[in-house]
């Protein structure tokens, strides 16, 4: 990605319409998560994955210990320059932790970015602790596809029933929540408990 973008990108998500609701939103959704499960705020172990310029690791440290992860190696050193937070730079496909150590396991617009999301999918759920939360948002319906996909080096759009799949709801696992929100963008909300 062009490195210009992640500086332009820094100042979108902490000012821009857009971002400052889609921040409101999921943080109302984790403190219901968090109230629902008898969860203490501030104690729960947090993974965010392709933290990006890290307002998202930012706001989410208000809920307990978060873990930042970022694929793109200059995105990881940017944020760390400017927010001071510690960023481990990674891959969803092959995430560097062990098993079950996770309450909740994030990737805000990641999983359209990778080649091999069932991969990316197997992983979250390898590191998420039993009666864990994976939370993710992705873009929707691929008939939406546009440019602004391919500058973003977009895989793919979904629609709720191919997430469904994507994470094959089985044993304990369920839906908590899942929605379209945001009619002019056509984003997609999806919560999973496993």
């Amino acid at each position: 990605m062009n490195h210009d973008y992640y500086k332009e990108y820094y100042l979108l998500e902490r000012n821009h319409w857009w971002f400052k609701a889609r921040e409101r939103i999921i943080s109302n959704l984790i403190k219901k998560l968090i109230s629902d499960n008898n969860y203490t705020s501030g104690e729960i172990s947090i993974l965010n994955i392709g933290c990006s310029t890290g307002r998202s690791s930012e706001y989410l440290s208000e809920f307990g210990k978060v873990t930042s992860i970022e694929y793109d190696e200059f995105c990881c050193e940017f944020a760390r320059e400017k927010t001071g937070l510690e960023i481990i730079h990674g891959s969803i496909t092959e995430l560097p932790f062990t098993v079950e150590k996770f309450d909740l396991v994030c990737a805000f617009d990641v999983i359209e970015h990778v080649e091999d999301d069932q991969l990316a999918v197997n992983e979250m759920k390898r590191v998420l602790k039993e009666n864990g939360v994976i939370f993710i948002t992705v873009p929707a319906f691929m008939s939406l596809w546009s440019h602004h996909d391919e500058i973003n080096q977009h895989f793919r759009r979904y629609k709720l029933n191919e997430v469904d799949h994507l994470f094959k709801l089985e044993k304990n696992g369920k839906t908590i929540f899942s929605s379209y929100f945001n009619f002019f963008f056509f984003c997609q909300f999806i919560y999973l408990e496993s």
